[in-house]
């Protein structure tokens, strides 16, 4: 049966090591895997339309990070396309909250239920799906979008980190926030957020 697992957390909390170590399981068992990343987030390395997701964990004298081929995609008929390109076993989609919601609803729910464009889509029975993104903004609004999924989803992951403020380890950090930049709410980048817990965090103005 397909399954559904969107892993849902603040910056800096380990969602790329989540991604990773399915990615290293599946590629010991020989599965064939498919990553999508949002054409909106420029910190994807793009090579044409081919990029990398990437996680800072796993570093080494050499790489600054981890990195895995991944497709920057838009529209739900461009993920379409790619799933037809072969036969999968695992499919990933990082970042979540940045693709818009009618997009990333209907690609979840076409592969459950082999709906919305997926009827003459082939891929493995059992095939796992994982969604990976930010729960929240710096204001503490849910995206709307990964709501959405974790209601759907078999199987749903909240991760935390520890404040980077006042780092008492059993207060978990479960908020992202923002010290740097301007008011709109996506702003990419890395430099411009800290992982917070609800007592340290404000609402950047």
């Amino acid at each position: 049966m397909v399954e559904l697992t969107v892993v849902a957390a603040p910056m800096f909390a380990g969602k790329g090591e989540f991604i990773f170590r399915i990615i290293d399981q599946a590629k010991r068992a020989h599965q064939k895997i498919l990553v999508f990343a949002p054409r909106t987030d420029t910190r994807v390395k793009a090579r044409k339309e081919k990029g990398y997701i990437t996680t800072r964990s796993g570093l080494n004298g050499k790489d600054k990070y981890r990195k895995y081929p991944a497709w920057r995609v838009t529209t739900l008929e461009e993920m379409i396309k790619l799933m037809q390109s072969d036969f999968f076993d695992v499919i990933i989609v990082d970042e979540g909250q940045f693709f818009k919601i009618k997009v990333l609803t209907k690609f979840a729910e076409g592969l459950l239920y082999h709906t919305n464009g997926f009827e003459n889509v082939s891929y493995n029975i059992d095939l796992k799906i994982y969604i990976a993104g930010l729960d929240m903004d710096y204001a503490k609004n849910p995206f709307e979008v990964m709501s959405y999924l974790l209601a759907i989803c078999d199987k749903p992951v909240k991760l935390s980190a520890i404040c980077v403020k006042c780092r008492r380890p059993n207060v978990r950090a479960v908020l992202t926030q923002r010290i740097s930049g301007g008011k709109d709410r996506i702003q990419v980048g890395d430099d411009e957020y800290e992982v917070r817990c609800r007592e340290c965090h404000y609402i950047y103005k």
